[in-house]
């Protein structure tokens, strides 16, 4: 077993996971109720650099 390398992949997933909880907690806060439009945009901004952040960490390519 390769602990290197079982390290770094296990930091990345953890990262991962960090991630994530940005953006369950920015969606908490989008469906809370009305909130204006320009921190409503800056939700969604947050929420499309966690996505990508966690498809860069975990390997994947991101595609518009």
């Amino acid at each position: 077993m390769n602990l290197a390398k079982h390290a770094d992949t296990s930091a990345d997933i953890r990262r991962a996971a960090e991630y994530a909880a940005g953006i369950s907690s920015a969606l908490t806060e989008l469906n809370r109720g009305p909130i204006w439009d320009r921190d409503r945009d800056k939700k969604i901004q947050d929420i499309n650099m966690w996505f990508t952040a966690i498809a860069e960490t975990l390997g994947y390519t991101v595609t518009a």
